[in-house]
């Protein structure tokens, strides 16, 4: 199941989580303003916004909703089934 890493008030966020219902992908959301521990590995990651969408440890696309509003539901279940 995917990961979405988040924060309030972005609406590049909303964007993802709206999205992926549409397609009935599930996910799980982690508020990293409110997870110091998400919010230190995203950082440490290299990362410094969000939405950052991971499959476990992976990411699952560079430029986060920049990249997977461009995908197809089947390319999005087919990067999340190679990982």
């Amino acid at each position: 199941m995917l990961t979405i890493y988040t924060s309030p008030r972005c609406h590049h966020c909303t964007n993802v989580k709206e999205y992926l219902q549409e397609l009935d992908i599930s996910y799980n959301e982690v508020d990293i303003s409110t997870d110091q521990a998400s919010k230190d590995w995203i950082l440490e990651q290299g990362h410094r916004t969000v939405p950052q969408i991971y499959q476990g440890n992976t990411l699952v696309v560079e430029n986060g909703a920049t990249s997977l509003l461009r995908l197809t539901k089947d390319q999005i279940e087919d990067i999340i089934d190679n990982i």
